[in-house]
């Protein structure tokens, strides 16, 4: 059903009711309301929002009933508050923006534009004209203010200084008197450490990532590198003579009688192990077993063992042995790490002197006779993730796998893989990642922009302490780099001619 709309009666609305002229006078005279802000207001009061009020309508009324603008009571002088005059006074004496009063005074900016667009009225700008004045008195009042309560926060703090110096004074002179007291500290006699003094130790050395058969030049890796059969066989002689000269340097206070080698796999290089390996080699694989075989027992064990009354040598194999395809193609131990552990195994089965333990899985867990008090677990490394690198976060869980796979605590994990050695404290021991014979190469050099620094780590064993020493035995010269006569940097090696690093003892 339609609603009525209103009757327009003009009668009606000649007439203006009391509340109504109230209300017009307050609006206009006192709030300060503009002729069309009162217009808008008494029309949706009184009238429903019906424009019958008009501008001349009211002007006519205002001018009959003798309704006149007067200041608004906001101006008067007794009204401005200290926050409105400071706000006078930094936009109009200071010239401040008005976002700048706002952060200053910590005020809404909508509140400061609303308080100045008042000031902008006629009426009151009389009155305004003292407040410059005011403000700039109440500043230097406020600057003096300011400047004494500085001064004596600053007295406070020295008298505070005072009584703290002089606290710390009594108790320096109360430690001085009572060390004065003291018994003087005797001429302590230079103890001299004669050779057999300490306990017997055992030297461990970790032997990994050789990659016999590995064949680098030069001009493929920037000069940076060269590894073949050659160079194995030159730094195979210098980890048998670090090894001596290092133990001997131990030797001269701790009686060390046994070796314990760790072989942790990638004896050999392989031939399937990546695409494109093929070109790679300086060995095939059965060269690399038989020969490289040869060679570790001629120039590595033979030598030791006129410096060790025993060796012990424990082995598992690593990834580049397995035989051919993708891992799981073929059985485990058709490695050919495995095979060159069990050739040099019968090399050596008369000689009472050497003891070859052989890994039938990946890993092995063991004690030493010497210090059954700490397990050692080898592994090639390879189960965990990442090359090149420290994979620190997967050693730590594998870590962790391993103590709930064998039941027991494992003091010292040695693996290698990665050709990067690092040494990783655990709260009960250390984990060992060993180093490489070859370097860099190829994948690290050009893709990962990195090589390691060929070395094998050797260290010594205590039952009462653990690991007490540690040698990393550089197995390759120095390199520099060096301009040639076109402007070229060149590699340029410390020793260009075959110097191993360390003397061998005779």
């Amino acid at each position: 059903m339609k609603k009525n709309k209103p009757i327009f009666s003009p009668t009606k609305y000649i007439y203006y009711t009391n509340d109504e002229k109230a209300d017009l006078a307050r609006w206009y005279s006192v709030e300060n309301k503009t002729l069309k802000e009162t217009v808008q207001l008494v029309n949706q009061k009184y009238h429903r929002g019906y424009a019958i009020r008009s501008l001349l309508g009211l002007e006519s009324y205002f001018r009959r009933e003798k309704v006149i603008k007067q200041p608004h009571s906001i101006y008067s002088k007794g009204l401005i508050t200290e926050q409105k005059k400071k706000i006078w006074y930094c936009k109009h004496t200071l010239g401040m923006s008005t976002s700048g009063i706002a952060k200053k005074l910590n005020i809404p900016i909508g509140t400061i534009k609303s308080i100045l667009s008042y000031f902008k009225n006629k009426t009151v700008l009389n009155e305004l004209n003292n407040i410059d004045k005011e403000m700039s008195t109440d500043a230097e009042v406020l600057e003096q203010k300011t400047k004494d309560q500085l001064l004596n926060q600053i007295h406070t703090l020295e008298l505070q200084f005072d009584k703290v110096r002089s606290v710390n004074g009594l108790i320096v002179e109360a430690v001085e008197q009572n060390m004065a007291k003291l018994n003087k500290i005797p001429k302590v006699p230079i103890m001299i450490i004669k050779p057999g003094m300490h306990k017997s130790e055992t030297a461990m050395l970790e032997f990994s990532d050789l990659h016999i058969g590995e064949h680098l030049i030069k001009s493929d890796s920037a000069n940076m590198e060269e590894y073949n059969y050659k160079v194995f066989l030159e730094r195979l002689g210098r980890l048998a003579s670090g090894v001596m000269e290092c133990v001997d340097i131990q030797r001269s206070k701790i009686p060390i009688n046994i070796l314990d080698i760790n072989m942790m796999g990638d004896l050999v290089t392989g031939e399937d192990i990546y695409l494109g390996q093929g070109r790679s080699l300086d060995l095939p694989l059965v060269n690399q077993v038989f020969d490289g075989g040869e060679a570790i027992a001629e120039r590595f064990i033979i030598p030791l063992l006129k410096f060790f009354p025993k060796i012990r040598i424990r082995a598992v194999w690593g990834n580049h042995g397995r035989g051919w395809g993708k891992p799981g193609t073929v059985h485990q131990r058709t490695n050919f790490d495995y095979i060159l552990y069990r050739t040099l195994r019968t090399r050596f089965a008369n000689s009472s002197q050497v003891e070859f333990y052989i890994a039938e899985c990946p890993v092995m867990l063991y004690t030493l006779p010497e210090s059954p008090d700490w397990t050692h677990l080898i592994s090639h490394g390879d189960e965990i993730g990442a090359w090149m690198g420290v994979p620190f976060y997967g050693m730590q869980r594998a870590h962790g796998k391993y103590c709930q796979l064998f039941g027991t605590n494992i003091n010292f994990w040695h693996c290698g893989h990665t050709h990067n050695g690092a040494k990783i404290d655990i709260p009960y021991g250390q984990q060992l990642k060993n180093g490489s014979f070859c370097g860099g190469s190829e994948l690290s050099i050009f893709k990962m922009q990195t090589k390691s620094q060929p070395k094998q780590l050797l260290f010594g064993i205590n039952n009462a302490r653990g690991i007490t020493w540690q040698y990393d035995i550089q197995l390759a010269s120095r390199v520099k780099l060096k301009q040639d006569l076109q402007g070229i940097y060149t590699p340029v090696y410390k020793n260009e001619q075959d110097v191993p690093l360390f003397k061998t003892n005779k």
